[in-house]
């Protein structure tokens, strides 16, 4: 490999030929081999040289969590092509902004999409090529057979021609304030992620790790990084407290990425209570932290496992990381931060617009930058790269005390005006998440006297209300005055909730945060 300018489909070829016929997938009953990888990926990045892809080309993925998934992007390093992640949990509208934005020339799909693309294909979507997984029988007319191109093309790879600046992936960002936004990523800024993810997630030599979430997302990281260090990648599609125990159990899994809620709803299964965990090393969770009393559940049941990370699609999962060490619960100050900087992340606190006297000496608009956060947006076009000392906006509003661990106060869109006065919306949660009743908490703000405000308003400058949206524990009840009762004391008088909800679930977005923008909705 050169060590100097590494590009992805160099990473990978290391890999094989360190770890060979080691397990490197499983997935269903199936092991897939990184010698299997290695042939597979092959086989496919000739494919697309075949089907006339190179260079700018971009391929996107539309795939769960199969060891398809891998191998494409693995294939796509190898043939120098982009590519284009779509997470499986976006609505069709969702999928069809991203493909109409992102102008893939191949798509690679899974069975449960094919009816969409053909919608799609019918409505707007112009797409060279359309490969899907299955039998030739199963698959839409038009559509290439995925192991059908494998079986034909050549077993050599093409030689590979992309360079470490070479544009390798394309991230789409969640859309939680607006329309989702293609980040350009090179495959130096990908390799030195990985290489970095390794150090701070405690990644160890030959790990056996279960990802539930989508590879589209943080798990493909991770799930690259356990591929770094010879370890096992053990996929699901979906997340069940009970089947993960028994991963866990069966299959020694020793290393998981969980969200916060994920991890409640495992707590607080029976399951968990006698099942054989002493495998389980390292259990990451990011999106928001865990509350201080469901710690002390986890930390119980579980031991000192947990590691949390804050990132955005910008600068993938490593802005900020609160380590193992620290996941203590007599250390309050270390708990209701977000950790300290990753080690190739800078952060600093940046004003925003006109408005920093409203926040605060002490506080401002995250900002960072790192060798591996994107190059640019696609509207920014090939040749407008990322300045390399241009900090990057984050959208959160933050605080940096004094032994440099970093705080995020809340998304700015988020920020409630009450009383004439700022309320974080994550401080109310932390503190109404303490009551025994309450298994989840969403804080939002709602018209006073219900004027009708402009729906597109992204950030208000006008007084609000302080709603509760409370997810209960079974059979648990709380009304107004009791959730108040509890906030005196807690929280100062214009952070008190004026009104609450009670709901089953609180919605998510694909991305595993829950959905504040589909909540404020009907009162805005």
């Amino acid at each position: 490999m050169n060590r100097d300018l590494c590009s992805m489909g160099e990473f990978y070829e290391e890999l094989f030929r360190r770890y060979g016929e080691k397990p490197a997938i499983r997935y269903e009953n199936e092991i897939t081999t990184y010698a299997d990888l290695d042939a597979q990926s092959a086989k496919l990045a000739s494919a697309f040289h075949a089907l006339g892809m190179c260079g700018n080309n971009r391929v996107a993925i539309l795939i769960g969590n199969r060891p398809e998934f891998l191998i494409t992007e693995i294939a796509a390093a190898r043939a120098n092509v982009t590519t284009v992640p779509l997470n499986s949990q976006l609505s069709d509208e969702e999928c069809e902004y991203t493909l109409s934005d992102a102008t893939p020339d191949v798509l690679v799909v899974g069975p449960t999409f094919f009816d969409t693309v053909r919608d799609l294909q019918q409505r707007s979507q112009e797409c060279s090529h359309v490969i899907g997984l299955g039998s030739d029988s199963e698959l839409p007319i038009g559509f290439h057979s995925f192991d059908g191109l494998l079986e034909k093309a050549p077993s050599t790879p093409p030689e590979p021609h992309s360079r470490a600046d070479d544009i390798a992936t394309i991230f789409y960002t969640g859309g939680t304030t607006g329309e989702q936004k293609g980040t350009r990523h090179t495959h130096e800024s990908i390799v030195l992620n990985l290489y970095s993810h390794v150090y701070e997630f405690e990644v160890r030599k030959g790990e056996i790790g279960l990802l539930v979430t989508p590879l589209s997302h943080s798990a493909g990281y991770f799930a690259k990084s356990i591929l770094m260090q010879g370890g096992t990648v053990v996929l699901d599609q979906v997340f069940e407290p009970e089947a993960l125990v028994q991963r866990i159990e069966n299959e020694r899994v020793s290393w998981v990425y969980l969200t916060p809620t994920m991890i409640g709803e495992l707590l607080d299964h029976p399951a968990i209570a006698d099942a054989e965990t002493s495998a389980l090393d390292t259990v990451v969770y990011g999106s928001a932290p865990i509350p201080t009393s469901r710690l002390e559940e986890g930390l119980e049941a579980l031991g000192p496992v947990f590691v949390q990370f804050y990132g955005l699609t910008e600068v993938p999962n490593l802005v900020a990381v609160l380590p193992k060490a620290k996941h203590d619960t007599t250390e309050d100050e270390w708990l209701q931060s977000n950790g300290i900087p990753a080690q190739l992340a800078d952060v600093t606190l940046l004003e925003f617009g006109d408005e920093r006297d409203e926040w605060g000496d002490d506080i401002g608009e995250v900002g960072v930058r790192s060798p591996y956060a994107m190059e640019g947006y696609v509207d920014d076009g090939p040749t407008a790269p990322r300045s390399d000392d241009e900090w990057i906006r984050t959208g959160d509003i933050g605080r940096i005390d004094d032994d440099g661990r970093l705080s995020i106060l809340d998304r700015i869109q988020n920020v409630i005006v009450s009383d004439d006065q700022l309320v974080y919306s994550t401080k109310v949660e932390s503190v109404v998440q303490r009551h025994p009743a309450v298994r989840e908490v969403a804080i939002i703000g709602v018209p006073k006297n219900q004027v009708d405000y402009a729906s597109d308003v992204t950030f208000r400058r006008t007084e609000q209300d302080i709603k509760a949206i409370l997810s209960l524990d079974d059979d648990e009840m709380l009304d107004l005055e009791e959730l108040q009762s509890f906030c005196r004391g807690r929280l100062d008088p214009p952070a008190i909730p004026k009104s609450v909800d009670t709901v089953g679930t609180l919605p998510q977005t694909p991305y595993g945060k829950i959905d504040k923008k589909l909540l404020r909705d009907p009162y805005w």
